[in-house]
């Protein structure tokens, strides 16, 4: 038995989008396994604040802006 329901959420853009009963418990079985974040740092069950959409706009700024760092390095 799924313990979590779909959730409506609205994005940072205004988009509604939906944080899935899937997406909900496979956050939770990484909580659960004891799996943290990249830095080390504790994985907490929080909704997210972003669609899919503004997920990857995300990622791919955060993408350049480390490439860039890393080209300035030299």
């Amino acid at each position: 038995m799924n313990q979590f329901e779909d959730i409506e959420l609205t994005c940072i853009c205004g988009a509604p989008f939906t944080w899935t009963s899937g997406e909900q418990g496979f956050l939770q079985s990484l909580i659960d396994d004891g799996k943290t974040n990249r830095d080390g740092s504790t994985i907490t069950f929080t909704q997210p604040k972003r669609c899919k959409e503004c997920r990857l706009k995300k990622k791919e700024e955060r993408a350049r802006r480390e490439n860039r760092n890393q080209r300035s390095d030299y």
